[in-house]
């Protein structure tokens, strides 16, 4: 918001294409049509708030993207069987459910790695790199002798 006006954002690379490629991989769309870049932007449309509109804002707070992109990517999904251009096989009962069940895990749960790093205690040894003799400027030349 600007002087009391509200202008558009970045929504397509914040918001639209993270759900529209998380539903086309998880439901194994092979064509992107427009209709799922319509589908994502009402779904995107549906999540704003009154509340968000009156902060000025045209979309969720991105403390909510990733919920954001799970929302599209069902309603992509859902699209993608209920069309029959999905190539997914079985088609999953609970759509949102599934989506969820493809995204990322990022987190290790166990590691064998310790957490931190011990910095060692000895005496770091110096060494010096004995550098090849360079060739003198006459050694340049380029005519024959």
């Amino acid at each position: 918001m600007y002087n009391g006006k509200t202008y558009p954002g970045q929504g397509n690379n914040s918001y639209i294409f993270p759900g529209v490629a998380l539903g086309v991989i998880c439901a194994g769309v092979t064509h992107i049509s427009d209709e799922v870049f319509l589908i994502a932007a009402q779904a995107l449309a549906n999540l704003v708030t009154p509340a968000d509109l009156d902060l000025g804002g045209l979309y969720l707070p991105l403390s909510k993207i990733k919920e954001c992109s799970i929302e599209i990517a069902t309603k992509i999904a859902e699209c993608a069987y209920d069309q029959g251009v999905f190539s997914f096989y079985p088609e999953p009962t609970n759509k949102g459910k599934f989506v969820r069940s493809c995204l990322y895990n990022y987190t290790y749960e166990k590691s064998v790695l310790p957490t931190t790093f011990s910095w060692p205690r000895n005496k770091l040894i110096k060494t010096t790199i004995k550098r090849p003799e360079c060739r003198k400027p006459a050694d340049w030349s380029h005519e024959e002798s």
